[in-house]
């Protein structure tokens, strides 16, 4: 063989040698890449569900961490609503829910106006679970102004059935729980809603929630109030024991004023 045709298979096996080489690491690298890429797809899906979820599991409830609860509602009232943060209008919700409950000669005009501002409230903040939590409580208030008892009826079934979805939409938020417990609290023990009470703290006061002190002992001041309901004032001082204990303002007082 001639030695220009030795160095043209020469030439031609060292490019072959070559291109495979190069064919073989370009197939390691998108392999590579493609390992990372899939790593970090299933990270960040990782991070969006279960991350979320941690953290909705440890949302609390919101509290009124004031006892001025009329100067504290006229101060949010006075601001303009498209400032407020969505922790400011939770607490403006849960103010005008206890304005309009403490109020003694509510006449149609009055339902209408907090009616309005619940409802605008829930519009500003995208309706907040906890918001239309509250809203819904509000049917409570409608049904106990109710001038029959079919049409008081009708608004205490809408409090509960929305109540109820909205613990089923929303399982891991603290402030719906809340709302639903209360509204049991609050509702007649015949209308079958007791249950709720224990259900409902109970859960919150669980380790899926991040409760602080103040709002551990605000869970339990309305789940003795709940065991009182239902007869069993063995459980409710327990309750009671375990706020003293906690020594927060103003729980740990009123347990005590409790006993």
């Amino acid at each position: 063989m001639d030695k220009s045709k030795r160095q043209w298979q020469i030439g031609i096996g060292c490019t072959i040698k070559q291109l495979k080489n190069m064919l073989t690491n370009y197939y390691k690298l998108n392999v590579a890449y493609y390992i990372v890429y899939s790593v970090l797809k299933y990270f960040l899906i990782s991070i969006i569900v279960f991350g979320a979820s941690v953290t909705l599991a440890q949302t609390p409830p919101t509290l009124i961490d004031t006892s001025d609860t009329k100067g504290f509602y006229k101060y949010l009232a006075s601001q303009e609503i498209s400032q407020l943060s969505i922790h400011e209008l939770r607490q403006l919700s849960m103010l005008t829910f206890i304005e309009v409950s403490e109020a003694t000669d509510l006449r149609e005009e009055g339902l209408v106006e907090y009616r309005s501002i619940l409802e605008n409230l829930m519009s500003y903040s995208n309706n907040d679970p906890e918001i239309v939590a509250i809203r819904a409580n509000f049917y409570g208030i409608e049904a106990r102004e109710a001038s029959n008892d079919m049409d008081a009826l009708v608004f205490s079934k809408k409090a509960t059935r929305s109540l109820d979805k909205l613990v089923r939409d929303n399982p891991d938020n603290g402030g719906v729980l809340m709302q639903r417990g209360l509204n049991a609290l609050y509702t007649p023990s015949f209308a079958g809603r007791d249950a709720f009470i224990e259900i409902d703290f109970k859960e919150l006061l669980s380790d899926r929630f991040a409760l602080t002190g103040s709002v551990r002992a605000y869970v339990l001041y309305y789940l003795a109030l709940g065991y009182k309901k239902i007869g069993d004032p063995k459980m409710a001082q327990s309750q009671l024991d375990e706020i003293i204990q906690l020594n927060v303002i103003p729980w740990s007082d009123m347990a005590k004023e409790s006993n």
